[in-house]
């Protein structure tokens, strides 16, 4: 959803290069480190920073299961049900947003390459972003100018905006009412400046304390509660409350220990149910984990939700996600997001980070689908793009650092085909398991439309045969058809007594959506050949045309474009100047 309020930055937000820093450096150094903490400070103390908190232990591997070289080929069946809902109406698809972004003493991220990195997250479109709230901007003007460009810059992408107060340590007495009230009311002003006075409408969720159950917050749960219940209380006297929604984040923990994620939801649902509004959870698993222990982790999730009582249970989240490879063999750096290999560290012959592999990104996928099958509204990538958090490099991001062209990475465009294909409001709907490892699928439903998406996590192809789709055309999207973890297109295919066989070559997910999705995608090789002929004027955005060669189909000159989006992605209001995503023939609305 791409909302409507005005922002402060104008397109120097720094959206145009031009009108920022005109460094020459690929990042930022300079001769003294800045002045930072690490990213929890002492009085927050996280349990370990790279601690692997999505271990399988021994009873969860099962035996005899298909691998990725030794998998089966032959054809799957999916039963897809339009008429049977999955959870609630969905949020999307995105990733994290570091709010450093602005500040190049702290964030390091070249001031020069910002109008680029702009231009590739509109393309991205992520439809929710996650963005932390230091509290440390509170007395520092750099980072609270940051983090609001940070969010005005979220929200010109098009996206819906949680907002993650960091962490402690927080002022007022343990155990008493006191506890974080100073530090909820100078968010909620923060709040209340982003939302009112500049426009930043897109913010919706607020959460407290990034991964809770890895702090000292463990041995006083209650606690937390209390800094909830002050967050709801200040937002209240502010007039906002009913602007946001409060969603509880946590991991998984370890069973048996203070970090044990069902513990913590009884906790907060006993204490602070009835002002919560969402659960969230931050998912980290192996490319190598067994698909059944995947879904009990899942299904787990959802029982403990669940076994709440009826008015403590509430939507789902996952606000932070991504696949773990082999872990670093150096221990100066973070031993993750890893490698594609055991024994791997950077310059290493034959190695590769898993975020730049294609079974990297297929697992982020196959997680997506698999959350989605189960009612999970939201999946945030962590995290968009390369910034500093503290002293150490991360290698997560989305788009690579500046130095490395801000590279588009293989989960960029796993992204970016969630995001055109399913649209926010949409709900998911049931699709049947055929009980097989590595394969999956779901569907999702809106505006009288609909989208299957299908995974082959496997290294080798397979056929998936769908029934029960509508008797209407559909655009079949691939990513990874040709082994580079890009999109392409098979043209449109109209389903046959609502059965239609998609080819699934190795590591791949295709997406079938009675949506024209926007992508300007080249054709696969050996896919689906487009319709021959002009289609120009069939009332379709048809995969080949554009805003600029076929307004009436893919512009603003379609049905209802005027004021909002029109069919090929682009934007027929008033405000697209300012963000420059308008459609090419937008004088027709003029």
């Amino acid at each position: 959803m791409r909302t409507g309020g005005t922002t402060p930055w104008p397109l120097c937000l720094c959206l145009l290069a031009q009108a920022c820093s005109t460094s020459t450096a690929d990042e930022i150094s300079t001769a003294a480190e800045p002045v930072v903490e690490e990213t929890s400070p002492a009085g927050d103390d996280v349990v370990a920073d790279d601690e692997p908190l999505e271990v399988a232990t021994e009873e969860e591997l099962p035996d005899g299961l298909e691998t990725l070289a030794g998998c089966s080929g032959s054809p799957a069946s999916f039963r897809v049900s339009p008429a049977s809902p999955v959870g609630g109406p969905i949020l999307g698809f995105g990733a994290q947003f570091n709010s450093y972004l602005f500040d190049p003493a702290v964030g390091r991220f070249n001031q020069g390459k910002l109008g680029e990195l702009a231009s590739k997250l509109r393309e991205l479109h992520p439809q929710h972003v996650r963005i932390f709230f230091d509290s440390r901007a509170l007395r520092s003007p750099s980072l609270m100018t940051s983090f609001s460009r940070t969010v005005a810059l979220a929200q010109s992408s098009g996206a819906t905006i949680n907002v993650t107060w960091w962490h402690g340590p927080y002022t007022g007495t343990k155990g008493t009412s006191s506890y974080g009230k100073q530090d909820m009311e100078q968010f909620a002003d923060v709040l209340k400046a982003e939302i009112v006075d500049r426009g930043h409408t897109a913010i919706k969720y607020v959460t407290v304390q990034n991964e809770p159950n890895r702090t000292k917050f463990n041995s006083h749960k209650k606690d937390l509660a209390t800094v909830y219940r002050n967050l709801h209380n200040s937002l209240k006297a502010r007039g906002i409350r009913s602007k946001v929604d409060l969603v509880f984040e946590i991991t998984r923990g370890y069973q048996g220990t203070k970090s044990w994620y069902i513990d913590w939801l009884h906790v907060m649902g006993s204490e602070v149910g009835d002002i919560l509004d969402g659960y969230a959870f931050h998912i980290y698993w192996w490319n190598f984990m067994y698909d059944p222990v995947r879904d009990k982790r899942i299904k787990g999730y959802l029982d403990a939700i669940r076994s709440l009582p009826k008015s403590q249970r509430k939507p789902v989240y996952v606000t932070e996600f991504g696949t773990r490879g082999q872990p670093d063999t150096n221990k100066s750096v973070l031993l993750w997001p890893g490698w594609n290999k055991k024994g791997c560290t950077a310059g290493k012959k034959g190695c590769r980070r898993i975020t730049d592999t294609t079974e990297g990104a297929v697992n982020n996928a196959f997680l997506q689908i698999l959350g989605a099958r189960a009612g999970f509204r939201a999946f945030v990538y962590w995290d968009a793009y390369w910034t500093m958090y503290g002293k150490q490099e991360q290698q997560w991001s989305l788009l690579t650092k500046p130095s490395d062209g801000l590279r588009r990475r293989p989960t960029f465009f796993v992204q970016k085909l969630f995001s055109h294909v399913v649209q926010p409001g949409w709900v998911a709907v049931s699709v049947s398991d055929p009980g097989r490892q590595h394969l999956r699928a779901t569907a999702f439903r809106g505006n009288d439309q609909l989208t299957v998406m299908g995974v082959n996590k496997s290294g080798c192809g397979t056929t998936f045969r769908y029934s029960g789709l509508p008797a209407r055309r559909m655009y079949e999207m691939v990513w990874n058809d040709r082994g580079d973890g890009k999109i392409c297109s098979r043209g449109l295919r109209t389903p046959s007594g609502g059965a239609l066989t998609v080819a699934m070559h190795p590591r791949s997910v295709v997406a079938l959506t009675t949506r024209a999705p926007g992508l300007n995608a080249p054709a696969c090789s050996g896919g689906n050949t487009r319709p021959s002929g002009p289609t120009c004027g069939d009332g379709e955005c048809t995969e080949g045309e554009t805003d600029a060669t076929c307004g009436q189909d893919c512009g603003c000159a379609a049905a209802s474009a005027c004021g909002s989006v029109a069919p090929f992605g682009c934007y027929c209001d008033a405000s697209c100047a300012e963000t420059g995503d308008c459609c090419a023939d937008l004088a027709v609305c003029q």
